[in-house]
């Protein structure tokens, strides 16, 4: 890293993809949504995945802390996936409550209720910068990128959404179930769209900007990354 890095890390290339577009579409061109390529991911060491995120906590921490060090901003974003799976919202945020502690960052209440997402404070230092944590799909809810993605869908726009899970329901000794649920249905709708895709990617213009989990998604981003809170 050659200037300022403020870096949002996701669990691998579909979210990547989908959250940088969102981004892209609010004009917040600060941060930079990682990972970047699975080659980069193999030379580093970190892998792809909830357990990459984790550990790109420890990794990039220190980073924070010295100021010969390009990297200025530092926030994470997983799924919750499924407590009957033994993840869930609860357990990924102690994980990550327990691996932040290490580092004397604890959960700023004041700072999440701001930004509508959380945000993790030094106790020692708060003059540091915070790190946001976004866990898909609300942070308080099991679930995963695709269940906030059906959260905001725009009804004007998403009439097959509804089709797409029906089908979905519908499949014989279906095999797939907790977070691979969402993922199969808006597979099956994206797939269906004018032009069909199956990248995340392409949900964006299909999205409700007016919808209370896509607002707050936002909220929490331009908190952590506008130019008109960075200092």
């Amino acid at each position: 890293m050659t200037q300022a890095a403020h870096w949002l890390v996701v669990e691998g290339e579909a979210d990547k993809k989908l959250i940088a577009r969102i981004c892209k579409k609010l004009h917040i061109q600060s941060v930079e949504v990682k990972p970047t390529t699975p080659e980069e991911l193999e030379v580093s060491g970190r892998g792809n995945g909830k357990a990459g995120v984790y550990q790109s906590l420890e990794d990039f921490i220190p980073d924070l802390f010295d100021v010969d060090k390009p990297l200025k901003k530092l926030a994470v974003m997983v799924d919750a996936d499924q407590t009957i799976h033994g993840e869930g919202f609860a357990k990924t945020l102690a994980e990550i409550t327990a691996r932040l502690a290490k580092f004397d960052y604890t959960l700023d209440v004041a700072q999440s209720t701001q930004a509508n997402g959380l945000v993790f404070s030094m106790v020692s230092e708060p003059n540091l910068p915070a790190i946001g944590v976004w866990i898909m799909p609300n942070n308080q809810d099991d679930g995963a990128i695709e269940s906030w993605i059906k959260s905001c869908s725009d009804p004007q726009r998403c009439h097959l959404l509804a089709h797409a899970e029906q089908t979905v329901s519908n499949l014989p000794n279906r095999s797939f179930t907790g977070n691979n649920l969402p993922k199969a249905e808006v597979a099956t709708w994206l797939a269906w769209q004018k032009k069909p895709s199956i990248g995340l990617y392409a949900a964006v213009p299909l999205l409700d900007e007016q919808a209370q989990s896509y607002q707050q998604l936002v909220s929490w981003l331009k908190y952590l990354f506008s130019s008109e809170v960075e200092t």
